[in-house]
C-alpha cells in the first residue's frame, strides 16, 4: 500500500511523534510511505530515520490565535495565498506518486485535501485537537474547513471526547483511535514514591491552556508544607513564563518549584519521577498523560477531554476544582501505598491500549475499509 501522510508541523511536538511512530511502524510492514511536512522551520531529527520519505512544501495551518481583527485578516489573506501556490504544487506530486491513500494528521491543516479530493485519492482526515478549547485558535475559513473535513472517505479522532465533539459539529460518523506510544522508550517497571521528597514534574507547552500559571497559584494556597519539587518543562511564550517566575516568586515557591525549559529526553525524565500533573482544561488526548502513565507514574489530571477519559476508573487521580489540591497531596504523602497501587493500575491500562503497534493496525484498519 502506498501511504502519503501530511503532517502540521516538522518538530518535535506531540502529534509530529505521533505521526512518525505510524510511519516508522508502516514503513516496518512493508507499506511504502511517504510524509509531506511544512518547510518554515528546522525539521527535528525524527525525520532522518530510515526507510521514510520525506518532502517539504511551503504551507501554513489554517488556524490562528485571535489579536486583532486587522492582524487577522490579513495573516488569514497571506496564508490563503501561499497555500494555493502549495496545493497547485501536492497537486502535481500526488498525480506523479499516486498514492492509494492520502492522510492528513491534523485538523489544523487543510493542504493535500482538495488535491487527494479531486484525483479520487482515498482521504482519511486525522483530528487530534478540538483546536479552540484546547489550542485557543480559530479557522480563518471556518465553513470551507467543515466541507473539506465531510469530504474526507473516513475520520478518525484520538479520543471519544473529540469523536463526540466532530461528530456533533459535522453531522458525520468518526472513529476513536487512540494515539501509540513507544514501549521501549517510555515504559518502566518500577515503584514510585520511594523518597521522602516527592518528585512532581509538569511538561508541555507554556501557554495558558495547559494551566502552568494556575497550578503555581493554587501550590500558593496549600495549607501544608508537603515535601516535593515540581519540575516545570517545555518553552513557550514570553509573557506566560514572567508570569509563572512571578507567580513562584510571589508565593514564596523559589525552592519547590523549578522552571527547566525543553528537553529533548523527557521519557528519562518520566522515569525518574513519581507524580506528573496535565492541568489543562480541555484536553483533546493527552500523550503527555499516555507516557507518564506508560513510565509508572501517577497522574494527576484535571477532569475534562481527553484526560477524564485515560485516567478513569482510578487510573488517575482527577480533580475539578484546584482547591481540592491539599487532598491530593494528603494522599500522596500519607497514603503512598494506594497511590503505588493507581499508578500501577494506570500503567498497566497503557500497555493494554496505547502502544504504537495497536494504533498501527487500527489506522490499516481504516485504509482497508476505505479502499
Amino acid at each position: 500500500m502506498k501511504i502519503l501522510i501530511i503532517g502540521a508541523d516538522s518538530g518535535a511536538y506531540g502529534s509530529a511523534y505521533s505521526m512518525y511512530y505510524l510511519l516508522r511502524n508502516l514503513v516496518s510492514d512493508g507499506n511504502e510511505v511517504i510524509a509531506i511536512l511544512p518547510d518554515q522551520n528546522k525539521p527535528s531529527e525524527l525525520w532522518d530515520a530510515k526507510g521514510i520519505t520525506v518532502k517539504f512544501f511551503d504551507y501554513y495551518k489554517w488556524i490562528y490565535i485571535p489579536q486583532n481583527w486587522r492582524y487577522d485578516f490579513a495573516k488569514g489573506i497571506y496564508k490563503a495565498y501561499k497555500n494555493i501556490i502549495a496545493e497547485l504544487k501536492i497537486y502535481k506530486y500526488i498525480k506523479q506518486e499516486k498514492p492509494d491513500i492520502v492522510h492528513i494528521n491534523s485538523a489544523a491543516i487543510g493542504f493535500g485535501a482538495l488535491s487527494a479530493i479531486f484525483q479520487k485519492r482515498k482521504l482519511i482526515w486525522h483530528f487530534r485537537e478540538f483546536v479552540y478549547e484546547d489550542l485557543e485558535a480559530k479557522f480563518h475559513w471556518d465553513k470551507f474547513s467543515r466541507q473539506l473535513f465531510n469530504k474526507a472517505d473516513a475520520r478518525v479522532c484520538v479520543s471519544n471526547a473529540v469523536k463526540e465533539y466532530y461528530e456533533k459539529k459535522l453531522k458525520k460518523s468518526c472513529k476513536t483511535i487512540y494515539n501509540g506510544v513507544d514501549i521501549e522508550r517510555f515504559f518502566k517497571e518500577r515503584q514510585i514514591l520511594c523518597d521522602d521528597e516527592i518528585k512532581i514534574i509538569f511538561p508541555g507547552r507554556l501557554q495558558n491552556s495547559k494551566g502552568q500559571l494556575s497550578f503555581v497559584k493554587a501550590l500558593g494556597y496549600l495549607k501544608d508544607d508537603y515535601n516535593y519539587k515540581l519540575y516545570i518543562y517545555g518553552d513557550g511564550e514570553e509573557n506566560y513564563v514572567k508570569d509563572i517566575k512571578k507567580e513562584i516568586e510571589c508565593n514564596a515557591l523559589v525552592n519547590k518549584v523549578m522552571l527547566c525549559g525543553f528537553t529533548k529526553d523527557i521519557a528519562s525524565v518520566y522515569r525518574s519521577s513519581d507524580v506528573v500533573i496535565v492541568n489543562s482544561t480541555k484536553e483533546a488526548f493527552g500523550r503527555t498523560t499516555v507516557e507518564a502513565m506508560m513510565a509508572g507514574c501517577l497522574v494527576v489530571g484535571y477532569d475534562a477531554g481527553g484526560t477524564s477519559e485515560l485516567l478513569a476508573y482510578e487510573r488517575g487521580i482527577l480533580y475539578r476544582d484546584l482547591s481540592k489540591l491539599d487532598e491530593i497531596f494528603d494522599l500522596i504523602t500519607n497514603n503512598k501505598e494506594k497511590a503505588r497501587k493507581i499508578a500501577f493500575k494506570g500503567q498497566k491500562f497503557a500497555l493494554n491500549n496505547f502502544t504504537d503497534k495497536l494504533n498501527e493496525e487500527r489506522i490499516l484498519e481504516v485504509y482497508k475499509n476505505v479502499l
